[in-house]
Order: C-alpha cells, then sequence, then structure tokens
C-alpha cells in the first residue's frame, strides 16, 4: 500500500478557509488524500474546546464522500490519517499555559488526541459508506423515471417508490458540456457518478422531492416534470448552476403511456438543436418541427442536403453559416463569436450565396439555408462546422 507525505501540521487552514476555494467551483476544493491528512493532523493537534468541531468534521465528511466518489480506497485515506495524527503527537501541542510538560499533561494531551482519532474515524467512515451507497443505488425517482421511460411502469410500481405518477410530463433531453478545466479522472480508480452529476442528483432530490425524475449521466440525460409541477425552465436553471455549465436541453410535453416515444423525439431534436448551434436553455419541439422532420430520411432531405454541397471544400463558410443562423442572423453577434470583423461576415456571407445561389438576405434563402444546413449535416452523417 502506498505511504503518503502529511503537509507540515498547523498550516492547514480551517474549513470556512476552504470556501474561497469552493466559490471558484466545486471541482477545485482540495480533497485530496495529503490535504485530507493535514486536516485530520491539525484537528488532532489543536486544543479541540476551542475548535469550531462541527465546521471541522463537516469538511472531513465531505472530504471523505468527494474521495469514496473518485474511488479512493477506504483504507488509503484512513491511513493517511493515522500517519498524520502520529505525527501530530510527535509535534509539541499548543498550550493555553506556558509552563514544563508533566506526565498529566502529556497524559491529558494523549487521551485529546485519541478521542479526536476516534471522531475522525467514525467520521470518515460513515461518510464513505454512505457515499458508497449513494452511487451503486437508484433513488426512488430515477428508478421510477427508468421504467416510465422504458414504458414499464405501474401504478403498483410508483406507489412502491413513494412517487404518484402524472398523467402527463414535460420531457426533457439534456446534454451538459464538459469542464474544460475538470482533472481527468484518476488511473486505476473504481468508476464513480462525477461531482458535477452528485450535485445536480442533490438539487432534484432537495428541490423537487418526486416532481422531477431523472436518469442522468456525466454527460446528459433525460428529465421528466409534470405539466403541473414546478417550471421547466427553473429547474434547468437549478441545474445548470450547481452543474457549474450550461445545460442544453429540448423538451416535449407526452401522456405518461406515450413517455418512450416522447423521450426519443425529445433527444434527436436536442440532436438538431446542437447541429444547428443554438444556445443553451430549453427549446421546444414545437418550435423546431420543421428542423425535426429533417431529419427523417427521404428525398426531401437528399435534395436540401446537396444545396450545401458546394460548401464541402470551404469549411469557414459552413462554420460562418452555422454560426449566422445560430445568432438569429446578427452579422455583429456572428462577428463576436467568430472572432473576426463584420466586414469578413459579410464577405463570407456573400460567398455562400455565390455558391450555393440561396440569399440570406431574403426570405425565402433564409428559410432553404436553415433547412439545407440541417439535412446536409445529417447527409454527412456528423455535426457541421462545429
Amino acid at each position: 500500500m502506498p505511504q503518503h507525505q502529511s503537509p507540515p501540521v498547523g498550516l492547514l487552514p480551517r474549513p470556512d478557509d476552504h470556501r474561497a476555494h469552493a466559490a471558484a467551483g466545486p471541482e477545485r476544493t482540495p480533497y485530496d488524500l495529503p490535504t485530507i491528512a493535514a486536516q485530520c493532523a491539525r484537528i488532532a493537534h489543536a486544543d479541540l474546546e476551542s475548535l469550531d468541531f462541527a465546521a471541522e468534521l463537516a469538511w472531513v465528511s465531505d472530504a471523505a464522500a468527494a474521495a469514496a466518489a473518485r474511488g479512493i480506497p477506504i483504507e488509503e485515506i484512513l491511513q493517511a490519517m493515522h500517519e498524520a495524527v502520529c505525527a501530530a503527537l510527535a509535534t509539541p501541542a499548543p498550550a493555553k499555559v506556558t509552563g514544563p510538560t508533566t506526565p498529566m499533561r502529556y497524559l491529558a494531551r494523549t487521551s485529546t488526541t485519541v478521542r479526536a482519532l476516534d471522531l475522525l474515524t467514525s467520521t470518515i467512515s460513515s461518510a464513505y459508506v454512505l457515499q458508497l451507497r449513494a452511487l451503486t443505488h437508484s433513488s426512488p425517482e430515477e428508478t421510477l423515471a427508468a421504467a416510465l421511460l422504458a414504458g414499464t411502469a405501474s401504478s403498483t410500481q410508483a406507489r412502491q417508490c413513494g412517487i404518484e405518477a402524472a398523467d402527463e410530463y414535460h420531457v426533457l433531453a439534456l446534454t451538459i458540456p464538459s469542464r474544460r478545466d475538470s482533472p481527468p479522472p484518476p488511473v486505476n480508480r473504481r468508476p464513480g457518478r462525477s461531482g458535477a452529476l452528485r450535485r445536480m442528483q442533490a438539487e432534484l432530490a432537495g428541490r423537487y422531492p418526486g416532481r422531477a425524475l431523472a436518469v442522468l449521466s456525466d454527460d446528459g440525460g433525460t428529465l421528466l416534470i409534470p405539466v403541473d409541477g414546478p417550471p421547466a425552465e427553473a429547474v434547468i436553471s437549478q441545474l445548470s448552476r450547481v452543474a457549474g455549465a450550461p445545460i442544453t436541453a429540448a423538451s416535449v410535453t407526452a401522456a405518461t403511456a406515450e413517455i418512450p416515444e416522447a423521450a426519443e423525439r425529445a433527444h434527436t431534436t436536442l440532436d438538431v438543436v446542437q447541429r444547428l448551434g443554438l444556445p443553451s436553455g430549453i427549446h421546444h419541439f414545437t418550435d423546431l418541427a420543421l428542423e425535426y422532420q429533417l431529419t427523417r430520411p427521404g428525398p426531401g432531405r437528399e435534395h436540401l442536403g446537396r444545396l450545401l454541397a458546394p460548401l464541402d471544400d470551404h469549411p469557414e463558410l459552413l462554420t460562418t453559416l452555422r454560426c449566422h443562423l445560430a445568432s438569429d442572423l446578427s452579422r455583429s453577434c456572428t462577428a463576436r463569436r467568430l472572432h473576426v470583423h463584420a466586414n469578413t461576415v459579410d464577405y463570407r456571407l456573400k460567398r455562400i450565396a455565390q455558391l450555393t445561389g440561396l440569399d440570406l438576405t431574403r426570405a425565402d434563402g433564409v428559410w432553404l439555408l436553415r433547412s439545407a444546413f440541417v439535412a446536409h449535416s445529417y447527409a454527412r452523417g456528423g455535426r457541421v462546422g462545429a
């Protein structure tokens, strides 16, 4: 088993000071083994009566849960903690009254450290086990959501989950952009749910118990919200906040029995949203019905797709077209998003018109180019101009 070097005792800030780290993003909180060990050492080395012990142990509990989610074995955490406490015992302890160390004072100090060690061990073990249970057991909401999406839910199963199924739901397909600054997963660790995913699930369970049913992964998933439940926009806004990234969703409203088909339609609509480069937030199927229909194979889609064939050798023109359509035909917004001058946008739009014969300054040209862009992206089998 690997040995862990603990940082010098007494240099770690109190848990309250870690809020500054958390404000920069939950994933940035330093819950690595050396930091956990140093925190435990500081607690064992301090005068317990002078500590805000609840806050200290809360930090240790959060750290143990985060370690469990990352797949760090509990024996490594406990070993690092014990080594740090042993180092604390060998360090002169702070004293309210200066004077020579007596056997009684030494005994009292050892008793205090043993008490701290007992509390730390129980706190770490309890938080670790609870997190493992959360990682391996589905919540009632997730169980019912999976059954509704599979078309196998029954009133009996809903009652067993303690949730009353609604007659009609907003079915939302979600995508969560990955955090570019997130560290890569540890090597040789058990797979676990990411911090963003855990926070999203906790938010749903705490704020909307039984009213927002979801099957989620690190990349997205499917969310079911009763039509008479909380506003879908508010739910997506809260999830974006706790995930630390803007969530994009496509929404389809359907009766309970039609949820499996509605979910497939919602995810296809979400794919259209991503291909068009539309902004984050909720996009309703009713607003994208034409674009959705263009995803269906047939001679119409093939013809529309061929309209943009002249742009295949000009990827910068395809990118500009995609961005311009997503920017609601605003040349200034398109220029900002592409980091080019507005005159460059004008030149590229003119080139698109010359090559395709379709003019974005005309209503029929906009309609045909938007339709052709969707059809062309599916004809190529991928996302155009990404």
